[in-house]
């Protein structure tokens, strides 16, 4: 992480560009109900190439903070697609999320909490999770899916 002042210097390296946020639109159709998954028994040997987009609705990736109400409910919106085949997975095999308890300085592992559930909403090709936070202010958490992750701290 760059501290503040030394962004702000004259030297400093220009500034990159914002990344775009994902978008919750997409065109791909949605995967064969016979195309393998993680649940199929035709998965092990197949090639399957998972690629999560998300999160959705102004939910900043890691290394960016974002807050949460302890003991608060946060929905998380996300889409999974296999890149391979050029599909949208739907399979709730694939949709979890893994939450976990981390330090806030030092993102170490303080505890793996339960996953947050999630339903595969058809009409927009996508996840939706309800993540209960756990009480508690200050606290950090990662939830991530795959290849995509965002950090919470609890206010």
């Amino acid at each position: 992480m760059v501290p503040i002042a030394a962004a702000a210097s004259a030297d400093a390296a220009p500034a990159e560009k914002k990344a775009k946020a994902p978008s919750e639109k997409t065109t791909l159709p949605l995967c064969s109900p016979t195309a393998p998954t993680l649940a199929s028994p035709q998965f092990y040997g197949a090639k399957v190439t998972m690629v999560t987009v998300g999160f959705f609705d102004g939910v900043k990736p890691f290394p960016a903070v974002n807050k949460a109400k302890a003991g608060g409910t946060q929905e998380l919106e996300f889409r999974v697609e296999d890149s391979g085949a050029g599909c949208v997975m739907s399979d709730v095999n694939v949709g979890y999320l893994a939450v976990v308890h981390v330090d806030c300085e030092t993102l170490d592992p303080l505890d793996y909490l339960d996953n947050a559930p999630s339903v595969f909403e058809v009409r927009e090709k996508h996840f939706s999770a309800k993540w209960a936070v756990p009480a508690g202010k200050g606290q950090c958490y990662t939830v991530r899916n795959a290849d995509v992750m965002a950090l919470y701290r609890t206010k």
